[in-house]
């Protein structure tokens, strides 16, 4: 997922009432990063709060990407095999990662690392589409969840050898739930975090107190006011593989890119790391309402699919606000 071309919303910048916006936009994660809040008088200054935001997904970084050699999840992905001393924090997300995929019944699955690897996939997505010529073959296996082992009272992680972990779209979707908190401890009034297409908004948004996010391809409007938005789609991330077409979303039951279905898909929860573990779920055919979610599904024919209770979340006024493609 990609918010490249991020427009700023057209009251960005109104300090009526004594309250700023003031807004940053940086590369992490293998993606973009928007970070929009609000400041209020006698309240930190709102530079301070974007140092705060951005330190919060830089460390996140720094933790559970795959592609830094030094990062905390590399290292487990390298010691497959062999117990792993991690921090609480990831101890924390692996047993998360590892809980959604059985409550998606393997929709979400954080051990598809290895097929994303096999099929090319093996470094940030910058470097491999730049690669001249077909690259990587779909693996059509991977070890699953069951070759994980958790100890939460040493705080260990052990993969069964040949396991890759891959916690990108669950960690986006943490860290931004994990960077609005940290915000509103900190005194923001109001908040976005919008990384990759992963938003968590909290607060008054400063378009007639909502936040507005446009869907892309689907051209959807959506207005929340707490809570999240997530989109996972078929048509970013791409590249040819010497079997053919491949794209990072990887089917659990084959191993490879996922064919048919929804082309993307985009889910409304109360938080983003719940919208994020959705979409995989969306993507399977299952329905949001099972979560207590909502969002829509579009098809390569240009159709889009609407699920119970979407409606009071659409925004009839068009375009023109945060982007989630």
């Amino acid at each position: 997922m990609s918010i490249d071309d991020v427009r700023s919303l057209p009251s960005i910048r109104d300090s009526r009432g004594g309250r700023r916006w003031v807004e940053r936009s940086f590369a992490a994660m293998g993606t973009r990063v928007h970070v929009v809040v609000q400041t209020t008088d006698g309240g930190r200054p709102g530079a301070e709060l974007l140092d705060l935001a951005e330190d919060c997904v830089r460390v996140a970084e720094q933790r559970w990407s795959r592609f830094l050699p030094d990062s905390e999840l590399s290292r487990i992905n390298r010691l497959a095999g062999r117990v792993t001393v991690v921090t609480t924090q990831t101890f924390d997300l692996v047993d998360l990662a590892l809980t959604a995929r059985w409550e998606t019944n393997g929709s979400f699955d954080p051990t598809v690392g290895s097929a994303l690897v096999h099929a090319g996939y093996d470094d940030d997505f910058d470097a491999i589409a730049a690669r001249p010529e077909p690259f990587g073959s779909m693996l059509g296996s991977f070890s699953g969840p069951d070759q994980i082992v958790l100890d939460r009272r040493a705080c260990t992680v052990l993969l069964a050898p040949g396991t890759v972990l891959d916690l990108g779209g669950i960690a986006k979707g943490h860290v931004a739930d994990g960077t609005t908190d940290e915000l509103l401890k900190n005194g923001a009034s109001s908040c976005c975090v919008n990384i990759g297409g992963d938003i968590r908004v909290a607060g008054p948004g400063p378009v007639d107190g909502v936040w507005r996010i446009e869907v892309a391809p689907a051209g959807v409007v959506v207005r929340l006011s707490a809570g999240a938005v997530c989109t996972s789609s078929t048509t970013k991330r791409r590249w040819l593989s010497l079997d053919g077409p491949a794209h990072h979303l990887i089917d659990p039951l084959t191993g490879r890119s996922r064919v048919g279905g929804p082309q993307s898909v985009t889910a409304i929860a109360s938080t983003a790391t719940a919208a994020e573990v959705i979409t995989k779920w969306m993507m399977a055919g299952g329905r949001p309402g099972r979560f207590e979610a909502t969002g829509f599904s579009s098809f390569d024919d240009g159709t889009t699919h609407a699920h119970p209770g979407l409606e009071p979340f659409l925004d009839p006024a068009g375009t023109d606000g945060q982007k989630s493609s």
